[in-house]
């Protein structure tokens, strides 16, 4: 092997993770080792990575409230510094647009001060698992999307080549407000008021997968604390569907998420070139664009 990488990342309901295996299988390709560590299992464990070993390290995250969670600040925040280690970050997000690019400026920021040379941003749209269903044959061609962007990504990190996402100085800093409302009262405030209906058969499911330990059961009831980062893993891994927000019910999806069932669903592209589009379908007609799919 040419290279070894060290790939840490945190996802939520799997979009992240499924973006950072191919990308792990397409870096093999070109005759490098990637090894993969969950943050959420390090910060657990107070586990310090000994980065010694690898070339190049990479960092995967969704995008909450525009920007990086609070959970991969902290890992971050608790690395060993570094002489000039390459590193690279990849995001996911349920809308390609510009407010998304810069949820890891501040990361990049961190990293470059503890010695870490970011040279790779890159950001992948997926399917939404908030506020906002996709219809099945859009979110199905989103995972095609990744699947098919993943290639070129890998060959442009294993070159070094540089890569960054472009966002407006005002456009920033407005996201980055937005994000640290979210991180400070959103996330929480939503948390907080998450609730069990009586469906709920106490399995642990939540208990066992909150990435940052937020849920507890308590006297025979599930008690929801207040360090929630509003990942909706809680919600769409429970498999009764009893967990509910007692006030923001409107951001989870009536049909839950599940990347799961969408990768099993029979894939019909979308043709972006015909003249009438649904409203959504015309929206992402630009992140489409360009794109070429295995096997089309």
């Amino acid at each position: 092997m040419n290279k070894k990488y060290a790939l840490y990342y945190f996802s939520g309901t799997g979009n992240t993770e499924f973006v950072v295996k191919l990308l792990a299988e397409e870096l093999a390709k070109v005759d490098a080792a990637v090894d993969l560590f969950k943050i959420e299992t390090l910060v657990g464990e107070k586990t310090i990575p000994d980065l010694d070993a690898y070339e190049t390290v990479g960092f995967a995250h969704p995008v909450l409230g525009f920007d990086t969670p609070g959970l991969v600040y902290d890992f971050v925040r608790a690395l060993p510094t570094a002489a000039g280690k390459p590193s690279f970050i990849l995001k996911t997000a349920g809308d390609f647009h510009a407010v998304n690019n810069g949820a890891s400026k501040s990361l990049i920021g961190i990293l470059a001060r503890k010695g870490y040379t970011v040279f790779y941003d890159e950001l992948f749209a997926m399917p939404c698992n908030w506020l906002m269903s996709l219809d099945d044959q859009l979110s199905r061609e989103l995972v095609e999307a990744a699947r098919a962007k993943i290639p070129q990504t890998a060959c442009r990190i294993a070159a070094g080549e540089v890569h960054s996402l472009r966002i407006g100085f005002f456009l920033r800093w407005a996201m980055k407000a937005c994000g640290i409302m979210e991180d400070q009262y959103g996330a929480k405030y939503f948390g907080q008021y998450l609730r069990t209906t009586d469906a709920c058969t106490l399995c642990g499911t939540c208990v066992k997968h909150c990435p940052v330990s937020n849920i507890s059961e308590v006297d025979k009831k599930i008690r929801f604390g207040k360090k929630c980062i509003w990942c909706m893993r809680c919600i769409y891994s429970c498999p009764r569907k009893a967990i509910y927000n007692k006030y923001m019910n409107f951001f989870i999806l009536k049909g839950g998420y599940s990347l799961r069932r969408i990768l099993n669903l029979p894939r019909t592209p979308i043709n972006f070139a015909a003249p009438r589009l649904s409203t959504w379908h015309a929206y992402y007609r630009e992140y489409f664009r360009g794109l070429r799919f295995p096997g089309d």
